[in-house]
Formats: structure tokens, C-alpha cells, sequence
């Protein structure tokens, strides 16, 4: 809460006071998220007047600028290739978050109140609050499906990519800091494991084995109470989720669903069907035009090219595979701009973290491109607005952060 004192001395109190709260009400009340997105996209039009920041020539919001400006106008183009300007280009309301991302960048811009560290500590406060919405649901409720006011699979993207900020400070954090920091990553992994998003959960699994791997040095620099604390932590983990009896229950499913589907295509399963989906939509593509089929409207397409359930197939929005559906709806210059927009800001991060002043910052924004890279394999990682919402909102503060910053020290830190 002092982050908070003084929230309206000035405009970049009231920033900070918005980038505080906006993790928190992303994940646990629709609208409030996108809201603050709107209201920062309000401010960041005023600064552009008042203090005449150009998001285009500065050059530490250019790249940023460019690369999600870029993004929104090849898929709009999709659009406008395949359907000129008739009603079907309201689609592009999916992509607003891109179009004005540049302006939250200004909002952002130079906000000495603000600093990842707040950012962290927010992220924690929503994994406590989102747990209990999702163990009131099971325990009080007892609801059949546990993931608050979304979709499971989207509670637990954000969830998955929660957890990881959260951990970024660890081996910093005051012994009072850790038990906190502990504390609230094994309730928002429970979480996780009872929103039964199986794509999430795995990309959690991935995320997990990358975050040991790179931490494996600095562990050995731990204390001994330290490093008994993590080892015990983990085998508690493993242990709660081998507890939860669904999951063995899911496991199981999927792969009896992936078999039995091998062998009949007509059969009908969550499993088999995106099986489906990906067989037709490597067809279609083999007679797609070089710009697609048009954001959201490839389901169709892709329909005609499978043999069984085609009205299901056209019923979905996207493809149940990120790359797919860039591929499809805007062709290989879609495909192209996704992986920029991920990999172009993944690459500076990784070769600024080593730089004590922006370290965490950087360390941020590689679990961040990280998992929406891992999303996209099984969910929609930008085609959601709440997704979309909170890719946005980091890259708008890290990105820029690491371009001010870089310059200021040569110090060298151990990722």
C-alpha cells in the first residue's frame, strides 16, 4: 500500500497508481483491465500534446512503436485483401490493444514513480486473489470448472506468465520477501492446476525446467537454509500436484484421445478435433494466397478441407495453434510479423541482462516473450483480449525501460 501514498499528488503518481492495479483487476474482473488500458491510452494522447513526445522518432518508443504498429496494419491488410471495407473488418477491435500501443508506451515513458519491483508486488496481491476466487469456486461453489470470470485456458495463460514474474526477484528478496514470494506461487500454481488448462499447465512444466536451468549457478550461491527452503518447496509442489486426481484423469484422456483419433477421424474429442484442425489447415494452405485467408475468418477455409467435422472447425475463430492462424489468415508475411513482435524483443532482453541496472527488467520480458511463445503452440496468444491486454502492457513498460536504461551502466550481472 505505500506504493500507493500520494497516487494523486501528480500525473505520474496517477500512472503508477494504474499500472499497480491494472495486474490485479486483469485477472480477476473482466473490463477493469482494458479500461486502465483505455484510460492510459487517454493520458498517453495528453503527454504526446503537453511534453511533445513523438512515439515515432523517439528512440527509446521507436522500436516499439514500429514493431506493434507493424503487426496491427499487416493483419488489418489480411482483412482488407480478402473482404475490401465490408463488415467483416470489425475483427480488427481484436487488435486494437496494437494500434494503440504506442500510446500507452507514452504513458508509461519516463515515470520515475514507477519500477518493476512495483510491478512484482502487484502481481502477487492478483495470484492471491485469483486463488481464492478459484478455491471459493471449488469449495464453497463446487463448480465443475474453476478459472473465475474466464475461460480456463485464459486464466491459465495469464496465470502461467503471473507466476513466472512473480519469481523474478528471488535471489534478491529479503527472507521475509521469499516466505511471501513462496507463499503466493504455490497458491497460484494450485490455481493453475484446477483451472485444468492442459496447454497451460504444460507450458508452465517448459517454463519451469528453462527457469532452473538458468538459475542453476546462482543456486549454488544460496545459503544452506536457502537452498533446503527451495529444494522442499519443489518436492511440495510435485506432491500437490500429483494430489489432484484429475489431472492423472486428463493425461490419460488426451492420450487415448490422440490414439483413438489416429485410427478414426470421425471420432469426436477436445484432442482429436484440434488434431483436425491442424491436418486442414496444412491443406489449406497449400491453395491459400499469399495474404491469407483473413484474420478470423480462415476457420472457414479451413473447414472445406477436412472431412469431418466441418461445422465445428468453422465455428472456432482461430485454429487452436497461434502459427496456424497467423499463417492462414495473413500468410507467411503474418507468420512473419507474430515471430517479430516475439523473438525482436526477446533478443534484447537477452543481450541486455546482464547489465545490473535493467536486469530485472530484462529477465521480465524474456519470460514474457517466452511464454506467449509457448502459448501459441495450443491457445490463441494474440487473439484474445485479455492476453493481448497484458503482452501490451509489459512490453509498453519493459521495452522502452530497457532502451532508456541500457546506456546508464556497464555493470555486469549473472542471469
Amino acid at each position: 500500500m505505500r506504493y500507493l501514498t500520494g497516487s494523486f499528488k501528480n500525473l505520474d503518481s496517477i500512472v503508477r497508481l494504474l499500472a499497480i492495479i491494472f495486474p490485479i483487476l486483469l485477472i480477476n474482473i473482466k473490463i477493469f483491465g482494458n479500461l486502465i488500458l483505455l484510460i492510459l491510452t487517454l493520458i498517453g494522447i495528453y503527454k504526446i500534446i503537453s511534453e511533445k513526445i513523438n512515439p515515432l522518432t523517439n528512440k527509446d518508443l521507436r522500436l516499439f512503436t514500429f514493431l506493434t504498429l507493424g503487426y496491427f496494419f499487416i493483419m488489418a491488410m489480411s482483412l482488407i485483401l480478402n473482404v475490401g471495407f465490408d463488415e467483416e473488418l470489425r475483427h480488427l477491435f481484436r487488435k486494437l490493444h496494437f494500434l494503440l500501443a504506442p500510446l500507452v508506451a507514452v504513458a508509461l515513458y519516463k515515470n520515475s514513480a514507477l519500477n518493476i519491483s512495483h510491478l512484482i508486488s502487484s502481481i502477487k496481491f492478483a495470484l492471491i486473489l485469483c486463488s481464492i476466487v478459484i478455491f471459493t469456486q471449488l469449495f464453497v461453489f463446487k463448480e465443475q470448472y474453476n478459472s473465475g470470470m474466464f475461460n480456463s485456458n485464459i486464466l491459465g495463460d495469464l496465470l502461467v506468465i503471473y507466476l513466472f514474474l512473480s519469481l523474478i526477484r528471488i535471489f534478491k528478496e529479503s527472507p521475509k520477501e521469499l516466505i511471501f514470494t513462496f507463499f503466493t506461487f504455490f497458491a497460484g500454481i494450485i490455481a493453475l492446476l484446477l483451472t485444468g488448462s492442459r496447454g497451460s499447465i504444460l507450458t508452465f512444466g517448459v517454463l519451469l525446467l528453462i527457469f532452473l536451468f538458468t538459475s542453476f549457478r546462482k543456486f549454488f550461491l544460496l545459503t544452506k537454509r536457502r537452498k533446503s527452503a527451495i529444494i522442499f518447496l519443489l518436492l511440495l509442489a510435485m506432491v500437490l500436484g500429483n494430489s489432484i486426481p484429475y489431472l492423472k484423469d486428463t493425461y490419460s484422456k488426451t492420450i487415448s484421445n490422440i490414439a483413438t483419433w489416429e485410427t478414426d477421424h470421425a471420432h469426436l474429442s477436445s484432442s482429436g478435433l484440434r488434431l483436425q484442425i491442424w491436418n486442414a489447415s496444412i491443406e489449406a494452405h497449400k491453395n491459400a494466397p499469399w495474404y491469407g485467408y483473413g484474420y478470423r475468418l480462415a476457420n472457414k477455409e479451413v473447414a472445406n478441407y477436412s472431412n469431418n467435422h466441418k461445422r465445428e472447425i468453422a465455428n472456432f475463430t482461430h485454429l487452436h495453434n497461434e502459427y496456424l492462424t497467423h499463417l492462414l489468415s495473413a500468410g507467411f508475411i503474418g507468420l512473419a510479423a507474430l515471430f517479430i513482435i516475439l523473438f525482436v524483443p526477446l533478443s534484447i532482453f537477452l543481450m541486455k541482462r546482464k547489465k545490473e541496472s535493467i536486469n530485472l527488467y530484462a529477465i521480465a520480458g524474456i519470460f514474457l516473450c517466452l511464454s506467449y511463445f509457448f502459448f501459441g503452440f495450443t491457445h490463441i496468444a494474440f487473439g484474445e483480449e485479455h492476453i493481448n491486454a497484458f503482452f501490451i502492457f509489459m512490453l509498453a513498460f519493459l521495452l522502452p525501460n530497457i532502451e532508456l536504461h541500457s546506456q546508464n551502466s556497464e555493470t555486469e550481472s549473472e542471469f
